[in-house]
Order: C-alpha cells, then structure tokens, then sequence
C-alpha cells in the first residue's frame, strides 16, 4: 500500500501585522499602491440579476482599468457572469462612474454578501473612505426576475493591496 504524506501550506502573513498604508506579502509588509473595494447587496433577500452604478471622485483615485477592462471580478461563490465599465472622469465635474451588471445563472445571490470586487488606486495613496463612492442601484430582480424593493449595494470592505 503507498503511502500519502499530506503538507500543510502555512500563510506567512497569517501572523503578520501592516501598518495601514502597506500590504503583507509573502511574510514580509511592503508599501500598498492599491487597495480591493468589496461591494455587496445589504438586503436579506434572493437577487438573480443585479446592476449598479458608483460614481466617485477621480481626483482622489480610480478604479483600475478602463472602459470594459474595468479590473473587477464577481464574488467566486457565485455562479454568475458579470460585466463592469469603467466610464473615464468628466473633465467639468470631475467624476468617474463604474457601471457593474451581475447576472446569475442556476443559482442567486442570497443578500446580504460581497457580489464584486475591484481594484482602486488612491490618488493620495491612503485608504479610501467608504463615503467617497456614491452607489446608486440602477435594476435589482429576484431569480424569477421579479423586482426586489428598496434594494441597497454598498461598500462592505476596503482592503490594502501590493501590486
């Protein structure tokens, strides 16, 4: 009979603590340049397609990428497909919008909980506040696409990345 040997990976940033401004790479801290904005439905409630705007001040940050290579993705444990854009800042306003479309397939998204994250550079290099993105839901239906009321999208986390 063969023998199975079974390694554990142990996380070198399980134990380590950053400062604010710097991310935990491969056990050491180095300086942050970005950061993932967690944004989810608040509802207790069943979505089966969901579409959002967040429009935001381009002068203190932008999301990465731009147009359709907006760098966001939608949440793994959905089985969803997602669509984000990343409209460019208005010269006269100085506001960006990222449009976001989720749409899931055999199963829904059960609220509340983290649908999409993106990538957001600071302007200032320091963690954006939750406040600085304005979100606006534009459609929001149950699996069955019946509308879902009063729904509610907003940021649940902003965490430090290293690039």
């Amino acid at each position: 009979a063969g023998v199975t040997t079974t390694t554990t990976l142990v996380d070198p940033c399980a134990d380590v603590e950053c400062e604010e401004d710097e991310a935990c790479i491969d056990g050491f801290c180095v300086p942050a340049t970005g950061y993932e904005v967690d944004f989810g439905v608040d509802n207790d409630a069943s979505f089966g397609a969901l579409q959002f705007d967040v429009v935001y001040d381009c002068r203190e940050g932008t999301f990465d990428g731009v147009a359709g290579d907006a760098t966001c993705m939608i949440n793994p444990v959905l089985n969803a497909w997602g669509a984000f854009n990343n409209r460019p800042c208005d010269p006269v306003t100085d506001m960006a919008r990222l449009t976001t479309a989720i749409a899931t397939g055999s199963s829904e998204i059960d609220g509340p909980m983290i649908v999409a994250s993106c990538r957001y550079t600071s302007a200032a290099g320091e963690l954006p506040s939750t406040d600085a993105f304005d979100i606006t839901v534009v459609d929001a239906t149950d699996p069955f696409f019946i509308p879902v009321p009063n729904a509610a999208v907003s940021v649940h986390a902003i965490r430090t990345v290293a690039r």
